[in-house]
């Protein structure tokens, strides 16, 4: 008969720590080991910097096993995704759960390069984003892993289009200049824009297109040119559009470039923004709690026979601030509010930068001229 082989010490202990192991494994498999799971989270900007925004979340955990854990504790992730473009993300390893109730902190930082993509899809979303905040805690025991996972969601809305729309409206109207002393004749100078409006136009991943449209009517016996547009939109005193009269593209118009007396004419103007500056106002943003001080400055502005009139006279511009706020981690309605408008002074592009745009008439080489001189022969002509 053979007797049985006594064990080593060594031996003893890697049969123990295998057999609890073991007894782990299945305790975990069984749900006796029962994984951590997320109750709840919170989320908050954090510290602001030029080339990062950190986002601090909380974690409500709960540990339902009778001692803390940290073995098999893999870690903790974090993403946040705007219209499925994910904007920031973290993970954290080497965390210790606490016995029962008991929360963990998480540091993650925003992708700046994330901004310009996810404005653009803003934008083409009708100004709509879907936020999508996903955390989880990754355990694993052996073999076998789980993972607890909370998440959150929530719909931002801007208006920025009604809101340009709206501020154009201060352009509507009936507008006279001085009149102008021509050598036979003084010419009484009066433009009426009968409609305004403003949208969106192409949007890519670097540039956003504004469209400004006009219904520009001339009353006046005599042609004149159509207007030049200047101006500027602000974000948090930030430019996120600059735009002189000889940097905007003229999508329709007069294909003379001139407006007929008696005539009405549509004209749209196109405006270029630069997404980058996008990015650098974001910060801003933050830094107010999701809050925007905007404003939005224009000017229309056209020259007869050497005499500048701009729209409104005087060589002044509409100028409307509005207050532009968002709920993505911040609690607070999401849109646009406190739209005012006033008159503001301006300084009009150059002779030179109007006669560039074709902004610039002299009605002494018209064909009307031509009919103001043969009236004014025929009245000198003896009977």
């Amino acid at each position: 008969m053979q007797l049985p082989v006594e064990l080593s010490r060594v031996q003893w202990i890697a049969t123990i720590a295998g057999a609890l192991v073991f007894l782990g494994v299945g305790l975990f498999t069984l749900g006796v080991i029962g994984a951590p799971s997320l109750d709840g989270m919170s989320n908050e900007w954090g510290e602001v910097e030029d080339d990062r925004i950190e986002i601090r979340t909380q974690l409500d955990i709960d540990n339902p096993n009778p001692l803390p854990i940290g073995y098999g504790i893999d870690g903790a992730e974090y993403t946040l995704e705007m219209n499925q473009i994910k904007v920031a993300e973290g993970n954290v390893s080497a965390i210790d759960i606490p016995r029962g109730a008991g929360t963990l902190n998480l540091s993650t930082y925003l992708l700046t390069d994330a901004i310009p993509p996810w404005w653009a899809s803003h934008i083409e979303n009708d100004e709509v984003s879907e936020v999508d905040i996903d955390a989880a805690i990754l355990v694993s025991f052996g073999p076998f892993d789980r993972a607890a996972r909370v998440s959150h969601g929530d719909t931002i809305e801007t208006d920025l289009e009604t809101t340009l729309a709206e501020a154009l409206e201060g352009f509507e109207g009936e507008h006279t200049g001085p009149g102008i002393d021509l050598s036979v004749v003084t010419v009484e100078r009066t433009v009426e824009v009968t409609d305004t409006d403003a949208q969106w136009g192409s949007v890519t991943e670097s540039e956003t297109e504004v469209w400004f449209d006009f219904t520009v009517h001339n009353p006046n016996e005599y042609p004149i040119p159509t207007p030049a547009f200047t101006g500027a939109l602000e974000f948090n005193e930030i430019d996120i559009g600059d735009w002189d009269a000889h940097d905007v593209d003229l999508v329709d118009g007069p294909d003379d470039g001139l407006i007929p007396p008696g005539e009405t004419r549509e004209i749209r103007y196109s405006v270029t923004i630069d997404n980058e500056a996008i990015a650098a106002w974001f910060s801003t943003h933050v830094e107010r709690d999701e809050t925007t001080d905007a404003r939005i400055t224009g000017q229309l502005a056209l020259q007869l026979s050497g005499h500048t009139m701009t729209i409104p006279p005087d060589d002044e511009a509409i100028s409307c601030t509005f207050n532009l706020q968002t709920a993505i981690l911040v609690e607070q309605s999401s849109g646009v509010s406190d739209r005012t408008c006033t008159v503001i002074g301006m300084t009009p592009p150059t002779d030179e930068e109007l006669e560039d745009w074709n902004a610039s008439l002299d009605l002494e080489e018209t064909d009307w001229w031509e009919t103001v001189i043969g009236l004014v022969g025929t009245q000198a002509t003896p009977r």
